[in-house]
């Protein structure tokens, strides 16, 4: 697989041990430090019993378990994702077979993500996403489903995985279905209130998404002062900017806030 070369890998040495320039990483017998083998970078300390998964076995644990399930055995595999200093992964699975429309042209495609990091940051995590293309010059939403972590010295068996897979698609229809039920409902002003309230944003987030155009609809929530947004739009425009405004860490959060907010809608 030509997308995993020259992916950052993780070893271990014991603590204390001495880096090319001198530099003492930990002291203690306890303590095992995890670094770059290549570049000798150092990403965090951890004890025996923490190993970290490097990110193509992870990455692999995954693709074996998607192609050998008939039900996602038609995958794609997009390239992976590697920040937090190249010690933290995001890699993504698109689900072709499985892709609905929510409104006109609105298509939405299931994916199954795939998180880890090295410094200890991210924990080891699958979960299943829904991703839209939303215009021709590549701008891209996704939202969180539903997310299983695992643990890193163990790793993502492929058989747990498989077992968790018709979940998570039934998870997926099941939210196609409520999406498209808001591409005819208008947000009320207490929903309004309750999903800002909930996402938890900081004033500079909250000033700015009132001035973010929502692409599709150019709807802005300052101009929408009478309420004529649809709920799907709503999402959307909250969407577009959690992806692609935050950085990659809020990110995480705020999809975790924003997904609680809108189940609460109903």
């Amino acid at each position: 697989m030509n997308q995993l070369t020259g992916l950052p890998e993780c070893i271990q040495m014991e603590a204390g041990a001495l880096t090319d320039d001198g530099n003492i990483f930990a002291k203690g017998s306890r303590f095992i430090v995890n670094i770059n083998p290549v570049t000798k970078q150092f990403y965090s300390v951890g004890t025996r019993r923490h190993k970290p998964k490097n990110f193509e076995e992870s990455i692999m644990q995954v693709q074996e378990a998607l192609d050998n399930d008939p039900i996602t055995r038609n995958n794609v595999m997009m390239p992976p994702v590697i920040f937090g200093e190249s010690a933290r992964l995001k890699c993504t699975w698109m689900l072709p077979d499985y892709a609905d429309d929510i409104g006109v042209n609105d298509p939405v495609t299931p994916t199954i993500d795939l998180f880890s990091s090295y410094d200890q940051v991210l924990q080891l995590a699958t979960r299943i996403s829904g991703w839209m293309k939303v215009c021709e010059n590549g701008l891209v939403i996704s939202k969180e489903l539903a997310m299983s972590r695992h643990k890193h010295t163990t790793g993502i068996h492929p058989m747990w995985l498989q077992y968790q897979i018709p979940n998570m698609i039934k998870i997926f229809e099941q939210e196609t279905y409520v999406w498209k039920q808001w591409t005819s409902r208008i947000l009320k002003t207490d929903e309004y209130d309750m999903v800002m309230e909930t996402l938890d944003l900081s004033k500079k987030d909250t000033e700015a998404i009132e001035q973010e155009v929502e692409i599709r609809s150019d709807m802005m929530l300052e101009h929408d002062r009478y309420r004529t947004m649809s709920v799907w739009i709503f999402f959307m425009l909250l969407t577009q900017y959690i992806t692609h405004k935050t950085s990659s860490m809020k990110r995480l959060r705020l999809e975790h806030n924003l997904q609680t907010a809108m189940n609460r809608l109903g």
